[in-house]
Protein backbone atom coordinates (compact mmCIF):
# COMPACT_ATOMS: atom_id res chain seq x y z
CA UNK A 1 0.00 0.00 0.00
CA UNK A 2 1.72 2.96 -1.18
CA UNK A 3 2.07 6.21 1.78
CA UNK A 4 1.42 9.07 -0.96
CA UNK A 5 -1.40 9.25 -3.05
CA UNK A 6 -0.73 9.68 -7.06
CA UNK A 7 -0.20 12.87 -8.19
CA UNK A 8 -2.26 14.83 -9.94
CA UNK A 9 -1.24 15.14 -13.72
CA UNK A 10 0.96 17.54 -14.95
CA UNK A 11 -0.90 21.15 -16.61
CA UNK A 12 1.14 22.25 -19.74
CA UNK A 13 3.95 25.19 -19.07
CA UNK A 14 2.82 28.38 -20.01
CA UNK A 15 4.29 30.54 -23.02
CA UNK A 16 6.92 32.49 -21.51
CA UNK A 17 6.19 35.97 -21.68
CA UNK A 18 7.81 38.82 -24.23
CA UNK A 19 9.38 42.02 -22.40
CA UNK A 20 11.81 44.59 -23.43
CA UNK A 21 14.69 43.37 -21.34
CA UNK A 22 16.24 46.87 -21.97
CA UNK A 23 13.48 48.98 -20.86
CA UNK A 24 13.61 47.26 -18.07
CA UNK A 25 17.03 47.53 -16.67
CA UNK A 26 16.89 51.10 -17.83
CA UNK A 27 13.92 51.74 -15.24
CA UNK A 28 16.56 50.47 -12.67
CA UNK A 29 19.07 52.22 -13.51
CA UNK A 30 17.44 55.33 -13.38
CA UNK A 31 16.17 54.62 -9.94
CA UNK A 32 19.25 53.90 -8.68
CA UNK A 33 20.68 57.15 -10.38
CA UNK A 34 17.73 59.22 -8.89
CA UNK A 35 18.70 57.62 -5.40
CA UNK A 36 22.19 58.48 -6.15
CA UNK A 37 20.79 61.94 -6.29
CA UNK A 38 18.75 62.28 -3.62
CA UNK A 39 21.29 61.26 -1.02
CA UNK A 40 24.37 63.16 -2.60
CA UNK A 41 21.92 66.74 -1.97
CA UNK A 42 21.31 64.90 1.96
CA UNK A 43 24.82 64.71 2.22
CA UNK A 44 25.50 68.36 0.84
CA UNK A 45 22.80 69.34 2.61
CA UNK A 46 24.47 68.41 6.16
CA UNK A 47 22.58 65.06 6.41
CA UNK A 48 25.17 62.17 7.62
CA UNK A 49 24.56 59.26 4.54
CA UNK A 50 27.00 56.62 5.28
CA UNK A 51 29.51 56.42 2.26
CA UNK A 52 28.89 52.81 1.05
CA UNK A 53 25.48 53.79 0.53
CA UNK A 54 26.76 56.58 -2.27
CA UNK A 55 29.08 53.84 -3.47
CA UNK A 56 26.10 51.23 -3.78
CA UNK A 57 23.90 53.35 -5.79
CA UNK A 58 27.36 54.26 -8.21
CA UNK A 59 27.91 50.74 -8.59
CA UNK A 60 23.85 50.10 -9.56
CA UNK A 61 23.91 52.66 -12.05
CA UNK A 62 26.66 51.43 -13.51
CA UNK A 63 25.98 48.07 -13.69
CA UNK A 64 22.47 49.20 -14.79
CA UNK A 65 24.25 51.08 -17.76
CA UNK A 66 26.44 47.44 -18.58
CA UNK A 67 23.16 46.21 -18.66
CA UNK A 68 21.51 48.10 -20.92
CA UNK A 69 24.54 48.01 -23.79
CA UNK A 70 24.47 44.21 -22.90
CA UNK A 71 20.62 43.33 -23.56
CA UNK A 72 20.56 45.74 -26.73
CA UNK A 73 23.81 44.39 -28.13
CA UNK A 74 22.38 40.48 -27.57
CA UNK A 75 18.92 41.19 -28.83
CA UNK A 76 20.32 43.53 -32.33
CA UNK A 77 21.41 40.43 -33.83
CA UNK A 78 17.94 38.77 -33.24
CA UNK A 79 16.24 41.86 -35.31
CA UNK A 80 18.40 41.16 -38.40
CA UNK A 81 17.76 37.76 -38.79
CA UNK A 82 15.91 37.04 -42.20
CA UNK A 83 12.00 35.80 -41.47
CA UNK A 84 11.08 32.00 -41.19
CA UNK A 85 14.77 31.84 -40.20
CA UNK A 86 15.46 30.80 -36.34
Amino acid sequence: MPLLPPAPPRRPDPEPLEADDARVIAVGTALWLTALAVLTVLDLAGTRVPGWWLWMCVAGAGLGLLGVRFTRRRAAPSDRRPAGRP
